[in-house]
């Protein structure tokens, strides 16, 4: 007779706290200048990225925050993304570009760009025309 396989109980792993209240709200920022602070670690990348915009345009950013994370509205693709330093940068220039009368039709953040045989995404800025 053959001894049967000892069977492991899976225990449940306690869920991190970060997806306890997956039904958390987006609350808006009031005090944009903290939160793009806490966005720009590096202050050279800070220094660089947001001294070439307006008081005004930074606080007319469309912030957000949901847990500890940042968020911000993308106007090109009309839905909350995270806001790295990147995309706060991305926007304020998009921001910028509509201001001038430039259309969203006329204009593109995601490019596909060809590397050998595969097609790649790249976010950046392209005007079409």
């Amino acid at each position: 007779m053959s001894a049967k396989p000892k069977i492991r109980a899976r225990t449940i792993k306690e869920i991190p706290s970060t997806f306890e209240s997956s039904n958390e709200q987006y609350l808006p920022i009031r005090d944009k200048a903290t939160a793009l602070d806490t966005n720009f670690q590096d202050p050279g990348v800070k220094h660089y990225g947001l001294a070439r915009f307006s008081e005004n345009e930074k606080n007319a950013l469309d912030l957000w925050q949901r847990g500890n994370k940042f968020y911000l509205h993308c106007l090109s693709r009309n839905k909350k993304v995270v806001a790295k330093p990147e995309e706060i940068i991305r926007q304020l220039c998009l921001k910028r570009l509509l201001a001038m009368d430039c259309s969203l039709d006329h204009l593109s953040l995601e490019v596909p760009i060809k590397m050998g045989n595969t097609i790649h995404s790249i976010q950046r800025f392209q005007h079409l025309t």
